[in-house]
Protein backbone atom coordinates (compact mmCIF):
# COMPACT_ATOMS: atom_id res chain seq x y z
CA UNK A 1 0.00 0.00 0.00
CA UNK A 2 1.46 3.33 -0.67
CA UNK A 3 0.39 6.35 1.87
CA UNK A 4 1.30 10.40 1.46
CA UNK A 5 2.51 11.29 4.29
CA UNK A 6 3.82 15.34 5.22
CA UNK A 7 7.14 15.22 5.91
CA UNK A 8 8.92 17.24 8.63
CA UNK A 9 11.49 15.04 10.68
CA UNK A 10 15.21 16.59 9.55
CA UNK A 11 16.28 13.13 8.54
CA UNK A 12 13.42 12.07 6.46
CA UNK A 13 13.63 15.62 4.74
CA UNK A 14 16.98 15.17 4.04
CA UNK A 15 16.36 11.95 2.48
CA UNK A 16 13.54 13.34 0.42
CA UNK A 17 15.91 15.96 -0.92
CA UNK A 18 18.26 13.16 -1.72
CA UNK A 19 15.59 11.86 -3.29
CA UNK A 20 14.49 14.64 -5.60
CA UNK A 21 18.16 14.99 -6.54
CA UNK A 22 18.20 11.53 -7.75
CA UNK A 23 14.50 11.89 -9.48
CA UNK A 24 16.07 15.08 -11.17
CA UNK A 25 19.51 14.15 -12.16
CA UNK A 26 17.74 11.04 -14.51
CA UNK A 27 15.65 13.27 -16.21
CA UNK A 28 16.05 16.20 -18.46
CA UNK A 29 16.02 18.59 -15.90
CA UNK A 30 19.17 17.83 -15.03
CA UNK A 31 20.91 21.20 -15.87
CA UNK A 32 19.06 22.73 -13.35
CA UNK A 33 19.95 21.41 -10.35
CA UNK A 34 22.68 22.41 -7.99
CA UNK A 35 26.02 20.92 -8.26
CA UNK A 36 28.14 19.65 -4.95
CA UNK A 37 26.35 17.47 -2.23
CA UNK A 38 23.67 15.34 -3.94
CA UNK A 39 20.92 17.28 -2.76
CA UNK A 40 18.47 19.41 -4.73
CA UNK A 41 17.20 22.32 -2.07
CA UNK A 42 16.41 25.41 -3.29
CA UNK A 43 15.02 29.14 -1.14
CA UNK A 44 11.38 27.69 -2.42
CA UNK A 45 11.70 24.74 0.23
CA UNK A 46 12.15 26.70 3.39
CA UNK A 47 8.37 28.10 3.01
CA UNK A 48 7.35 24.67 1.57
CA UNK A 49 5.49 21.35 3.03
CA UNK A 50 6.75 18.43 1.57
CA UNK A 51 5.25 15.16 1.10
CA UNK A 52 6.21 11.44 0.42
CA UNK A 53 4.68 8.48 -1.16
CA UNK A 54 6.07 5.50 0.76
CA UNK A 55 5.76 1.81 0.29
CA UNK A 56 6.26 -0.23 2.64
CA UNK A 57 8.03 3.11 4.40
CA UNK A 58 10.57 3.32 1.62
CA UNK A 59 10.06 7.01 -0.52
CA UNK A 60 9.03 5.88 -3.61
CA UNK A 61 7.60 9.39 -4.46
CA UNK A 62 7.70 13.56 -3.59
CA UNK A 63 5.96 16.75 -4.09
CA UNK A 64 6.17 20.28 -2.57
CA UNK A 65 3.78 23.02 -1.88
CA UNK A 66 5.04 26.47 -1.86
CA UNK A 67 3.69 29.43 -0.34
CA UNK A 68 3.82 32.28 -2.27
CA UNK A 69 5.74 35.10 -0.91
CA UNK A 70 6.80 39.05 -1.98
CA UNK A 71 9.32 38.16 -4.01
CA UNK A 72 8.91 38.73 -7.59
CA UNK A 73 9.62 34.65 -8.22
CA UNK A 74 7.21 34.11 -5.69
CA UNK A 75 6.86 30.56 -6.61
CA UNK A 76 9.00 28.16 -8.44
CA UNK A 77 7.05 28.17 -11.63
CA UNK A 78 6.92 32.29 -12.31
CA UNK A 79 10.97 31.87 -12.94
CA UNK A 80 9.71 30.27 -16.35
CA UNK A 81 6.46 32.10 -17.22
CA UNK A 82 5.47 34.37 -20.16
CA UNK A 83 5.26 37.85 -19.08
CA UNK A 84 1.78 38.16 -19.34
CA UNK A 85 0.86 34.52 -17.39
CA UNK A 86 3.55 35.93 -14.33
CA UNK A 87 1.24 38.75 -14.26
CA UNK A 88 -1.81 37.18 -13.97
CA UNK A 89 -0.93 34.80 -11.68
CA UNK A 90 0.50 37.44 -9.09
CA UNK A 91 -2.59 39.17 -9.72
CA UNK A 92 -4.41 35.88 -8.23
CA UNK A 93 -1.77 35.62 -5.56
CA UNK A 94 -2.09 39.28 -4.87
CA UNK A 95 -6.14 39.03 -4.54
CA UNK A 96 -5.56 36.18 -2.12
CA UNK A 97 -3.19 37.56 -0.48
CA UNK A 98 -5.28 40.99 0.66
CA UNK A 99 -8.08 38.80 1.36
CA UNK A 100 -6.13 37.04 4.00
CA UNK A 101 -6.46 33.50 2.40
CA UNK A 102 -3.40 31.25 2.16
CA UNK A 103 -2.34 29.75 -1.19
CA UNK A 104 -1.15 26.10 0.75
CA UNK A 105 -3.93 24.48 2.64
CA UNK A 106 -3.27 22.53 5.92
CA UNK A 107 -5.50 19.57 6.83
CA UNK A 108 -6.54 20.72 10.80
CA UNK A 109 -5.49 24.83 9.64
CA UNK A 110 -7.72 27.40 10.06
Amino acid sequence: MITLTRITDPGKLEEYFRFRYRIYSESRLKGFLPEGNGTDKDAFDERADHYGWYMHDELVGCVRFVQPDAHEIAIPMLGYMKDSTAIAVHSYINSRRSKDQSMVERAGSA
